[in-house]
């Protein structure tokens, strides 16, 4: 019973904020990307 309702609060605070969340890690990792292909392209020069 707690176990189905941690699922609930779970699965409400994801629909809510799974978006900002992916945000918040997903933008740090492009502009990682970003650096190191900007750092690969002067290394290949």
């Amino acid at each position: 019973m707690l176990n189905l309702y941690l699922i609930k609060k779970i699965t409400l605070l994801s629909q809510k904020e799974l978006g900002i969340l992916l945000l918040i890690i997903i933008f740090p990792l492009l502009i990682l990307v970003e650096m190191v292909k900007e750092e690969n392209c002067i290394y290949i020069i």
